[in-house]
């Protein structure tokens, strides 16, 4: 990282799916409000989506998420310290480099189960492959290269002793990234017109179709999480995984209607509001360990 004009310059490397783009972008509308000047490296048609927000193409940091393996020789080439940001969770970290470092001997957490249909989907996805290179290797490697810390898309409160697990394995800092969402204060109106639509509509005349995208690693990680801090209720599947209908519909009445679904919607309202608070504390800590990294700290206000 280098300091330009009293301000601290960052090139991000995101990987190019919109859901490692968006929190990177999230990160950078933070971060260039305390001294940060953020430059994107990526696609044109993902360039195309935050048109007008690059304005120079010089490199002197390097952020980056996993599936850029040139990207740590790179900046050591050039002298640049690069320091991963992991978009998943510290528990799921936790878990995938406990595997690798201390197989065959259980992990600390078992509250943290997850059934074997999941442990297919995630073991088949860490054996694919790219340039004869397995995925968890590269996925090891790059937490092994990050430069001294790492940044872990969570917050402390919510993975206090995974993020300390974490620490242990990998011999780097976590740095806990507070959960990288939009800024909803422009969107209270967003889908009132369905809304209004729905509500001249007759009682169960209306179906909700929703078209999901394919598993992320850490989705049963997180979602595990979510059950044992009370904010959610497990849909019960069979042995392959496979879900009901009528178990989804029971489990979507509890929390939404139902007298019984009171603690989990309590525990949710909650929790946005500790997100909300804690997301702003964290983030300026973020910026203290990057500055800390290149020798800048005395660049970083808490605007």
């Amino acid at each position: 990282m280098d300091a330009r004009n009293g301000s601290i310059s960052v090139v991000m490397l995101p990987w190019l799916a919109y859901g490692h783009l968006s929190p990177f972008l999230e990160m950078a509308k933070k971060l260039s409000r305390r001294n940060f000047c953020i430059y994107f490296c990526s696609a044109p048609v993902n360039l195309r989506f935050i048109q007008g927000k690059l304005t120079d193409r010089r490199r002197l940091s390097f952020n980056k998420t996993i599936f850029q393996p040139w990207a740590p020789a790179a900046a050591s080439s050039l002298n640049i310290p690069a320091v991963l940001v992991s978009i998943g969770g510290a528990a799921f970290l936790s878990l995938i480099l406990h595997l690798d470092k201390k197989p065959g001997t259980p992990y600390p957490f078992p509250e943290l189960f997850l059934e074997d249909f999941w442990w297919v989907k995630i073991t088949g996805n860490a054996l694919d492959s790219a340039n004869g290179i397995k995925d968890h290797g590269q996925f090891v490697g790059f937490l092994e290269q990050s430069f001294s810390i790492i940044l872990v898309k969570n917050f402390r409160e919510f993975e206090a002793k995974y993020i300390d697990y974490l620490s242990v394995l990998i011999e780097k800092k976590p740095v806990a990234l507070c959960p990288l969402i939009g800024d909803q204060t422009d969107k209270d109106d967003e889908g009132t017109d369905i809304i209004e639509w729905l509500d001249k509509k007759d009682k169960s005349s209306a179906a909700f179709v929703s078209f999901g995208l394919p598993m992320q690693l850490d989705q049963p990680v997180n979602a595990k999480l979510a059950e044992l801090t009370g904010v959610d209720v497990e849909v019960k599947r069979d042995q392959n995984g496979r879900l009901q209908r009528k178990e989804i519909a029971k489990v979507i009445e509890q929390v939404v209607l139902r007298q019984d679904g009171d603690n989990q919607r309590s525990k949710a309202k909650e929790w946005s509001e500790k997100i909300r608070k804690i997301g702003e504390e964290e983030i300026v800590e973020v910026a203290k360990e990057l500055a800390k990294v290149c020798g800048k700290e005395k660049l970083i206000c808490a605007a």
